[in-house]
């Protein structure tokens, strides 16, 4: 990783292609091991919001197209209703 990297949250990083999706487990270790400030939500050391990172957590799969619903700054909850309608027509 790249000084310039080293203050740039994973979703920066995610967001450049700098990073794998995977990526985001090992800031998230660093986040639990005291990296970030000591009131910094772990959503927030992410470079998530919370409703990203709520949707994330319900499905990891779904950081792709939260990516993409940045992109055509969409929110979150609007992400999280098509994604969901979506997955749930191909079950």
């Amino acid at each position: 990783m790249s000084k310039d990297n080293k203050n740039r949250n994973f979703f920066e990083l995610y967001s450049a292609g700098e990073v794998l999706a995977g990526a985001i487990y090992k800031y998230i270790e660093k986040w639990h091991n005291g990296a970030g400030s000591d009131n910094l939500a772990l959503h927030t050391y992410l470079g998530f919001s919370k409703a990203e990172y709520a949707l994330w957590v319900k499905d990891a799969k779904a950081l792709p197209h939260i990516l993409k619903a940045r992109q055509k700054e969409q929110s979150a909850t609007r992400l999280r209703r098509s994604h969901f309608s979506s997955i749930a027509s191909t079950h």
